[in-house]
């Protein structure tokens, strides 16, 4: 992601937007429950909505991985000052806990836990609201400051937070863990798994697979579809930890069910804009239940970032068709253009309008992950495997390709025009294949033209394959037919857009 950049544009725009939202918010404001949680006084008064309740801490969390990766996107070294602030006062915080525990509610119910004999239901655990899947946010959050900014406290203040729940989770028997997964618990097997992938501790390797809920994680390997009536966002996190662990592994236990997940996911239980869910929940295989409260927008952030490793395994077009399709019409769309405010869902109910977010009274889950959107509209742009240079998205940007000392710019007002332009800025005899997405919407094949001159080329998976030396100034003209066509809904053919 580093090594892309936004040009101007409609992504540019809204990730400027975006980040202006990061740069407004407070954080001594964002870290005053975790002030609160260690009985200490904090600087400042809490944000209202979510951060006035339970589930209070997350959204710091949220806020470092999007601080983060928009300092990595815009390189606003402002960005960069207010999240290595909030680390330290997260690492004075936890200095309040013999135990090095950090987050935005009292460790009482992971206590609870820990003792075996604990309350759970789906979405209470020791009697307090989803303890772990708001601790995840903070996870997730000190493991992308340090991953994307180098900051070294990050790492300490996490292991740290890492050792405490390895230690209260050793005493947990399997059966007593998996009872303690019933719980939503957001992405932890991913969270442990980039701990190891970070420190090489073989431990948080095996606590990212003892996180790994087996009763979704293992019918989905077999095939059986049990979604139905499950809560959606429960579920997403627990699949992209297991795509993680097969990146890590090899296991193909971890790659299957992830996989028949996301086919039964997109192609039975997603909406027009690439959204799913009503109500939260997953409805019957096949169905597409118009409503107010469907396509719930952390959702969609969760299935791009599963979109993500599937597309890295396959190489096939079938999954940047589906990335494409919910990042321009959900994810684009889920940011108002004006105010930066973000939608909890999209409301497929003709004549219903968008709900945004406030400012400072609303940190719904949806606020968070949708602070972090705006920093990852580069992710997956481009894709480079050894010496195959994968063209996902039409979006205007710039890829330094470090490993080939090659820089190439795209020029594009797609979707308002069907065409794109790369231009190779710095090259010198460079030996590559660029491996063009021929969209599902195009009007047959690509018309590709090189230095003025038609090219035959290869197609495989959904791609168009140009090789030769590249070098500085070359020009690859892209012709994208657009088709009109009508979608139809699932359930009714009458259901049309």
């Amino acid at each position: 992601m580093k090594d892309v950049t936004l040009l101007k544009g409609m992504f540019y725009d809204s990730q400027m937007k975006g980040k202006e939202y990061l740069l407004f918010l407070d954080v001594d404001r964002l870290l005053a429950p975790c002030y609160e949680a260690v009985s200490q006084t904090p600087k400042k008064p809490r944000y209202g909505g979510w951060e006035a309740k339970e589930i209070a801490g997350h959204s710091i969390g949220h806020w470092l991985s999007a601080a983060s990766a928009m300092y990595q996107a815009s390189g606003d070294e402002k960005l960069k000052r207010k999240a290595e602030y909030a680390v330290n006062e997260l690492s004075h915080i936890q200095q309040f806990d013999e135990e090095g525990y950090i987050s935005g509610f009292s460790r009482a119910c992971f206590d609870e836990v820990f003792s075996g004999d604990f309350r759970v239901d789906h979405f209470s655990l020791g009697g307090s609201w989803v303890p772990w899947y708001s601790l995840h946010k903070l996870f997730a959050g000190l493991i992308d400051t340090y991953r994307l900014t180098g900051n070294q406290t990050a790492l300490r203040v996490v292991v740290k937070l890492a050792d405490w729940a390895k230690k209260g989770l050793d005493r947990l028997t399997d059966e007593q863990f998996q009872r303690m997964l019933i719980c939503e618990h957001g992405g932890m097997n991913e969270a442990m798994a980039d701990l190891y992938i970070l420190t090489k501790n073989k431990s948080y390797l095996d606590l990212a697979e003892r996180f790994c809920h087996r009763a979704i994680l293992q019918p989905l390997a077999e095939g059986k579809d049990e979604l139905e009536g499950k809560h959606a966002n429960t579920q997403i996190p627990k699949v992209i930890g297991a795509a993680k662990l097969y990146d890590i592994t090899g296991n193909e236990a971890y790659r299957n069910p992830a996989l028949f997940f996301w086919e039964q996911v997109v192609y039975q239980r997603s909406y027009a804009i690439g959204g799913n869910s009503i109500g939260e929940h997953f409805g019957a295989e096949g169905s597409e239940e118009l409503g107010v409260t469907t396509a719930e927008t952390c959702n969609t952030y969760n299935m791009l970032k599963l979109t993500g490793h599937l597309f890295r395994w396959f190489h096939e077009a079938r999954f940047t068709d589906y990335y494409e399709n919910a990042l321009y019409n959900h994810i684009l769309s889920s940011q108002d253009p004006e105010s930066g405010m973000k939608t909890y869902f999209v409301s497929t109910q003709p004549g219903h309008f968008k709900v945004y977010c406030s400012p400072e009274d609303s940190f719904w889950c949806c606020t968070g992950t949708g602070m972090e959107n705006p920093a990852r509209y580069t992710q997956n742009i481009y894709h480079l495997d050894q010496d195959d240079l994968y063209v996902n998205l039409f979006i205007p940007s710039q890829i330094n390709v470090r490993e080939k000392q090659m820089i190439i710019t795209q020029e594009t007002s797609f979707p308002a025009a069907n065409k794109t332009k790369l231009v190779v800025k710095k090259a010198d005899g460079v030996p590559m294949t660029l491996q063009i997405r021929i969209p599902y919407w195009t009007n047959g094949s690509l018309k590709a033209v090189v230095n003025g001159k038609r090219v035959q080329s290869v197609e495989k998976n959904g791609y168009l394959a140009i090789h030769k030396h590249w070098n500085t100034g070359d020009c690859i003209e892209i012709d994208l037919p657009m088709k009109l066509h009508i979608y139809q809904a699932k359930d009714d053919p009458k259901k049309s857009v």
